[in-house]
């Protein structure tokens, strides 16, 4: 009984510092995008390719910044750089003590 105790208690604690990381990346990552896109841009607003460019920085810097051993897929729903608009849809997978699979989910937008 003590067993399956601990075993609950470090899966809610393994999922909430998921969760933390998951927020804590995101926000980062959206916030150097917007930076490149505006303040240092490194492509000119106005090609047809600047959606994926602002993409492709986005994932870039949320990779560069974790930790976990976690596998990430990362859903494109809008991705528009001359409005600044970029949603997206993290989800985090990540093993846990009982060999089970976890995984957290978070939306995150700019615009």
């Amino acid at each position: 009984m003590l067993i399956f105790a601990g075993a609950s208690i470090y899966t809610a604690e393994t999922k909430t510092m998921h969760q933390n990381e998951l927020d804590s990346i995101l926000g980062a990552a959206m916030e150097e995008s917007m930076e490149i896109l505006t303040v240092n841009p490194t492509y000119s607003i106005g090609k047809e390719v600047e959606g994926k460019e602002l993409a492709a920085d986005f994932i870039q810097n949320m990779l560069m910044r974790t930790t976990s051993k976690s596998t990430f897929e990362v859903e494109i729903l809008t991705a528009d750089a001359q409005k600044g608009l970029l949603d997206v849809r993290v989800t985090e997978y990540y093993a846990q003590m009982m060999g089970n699979e976890g995984g957290c989910q978070k939306n995150c937008d700019i615009g």
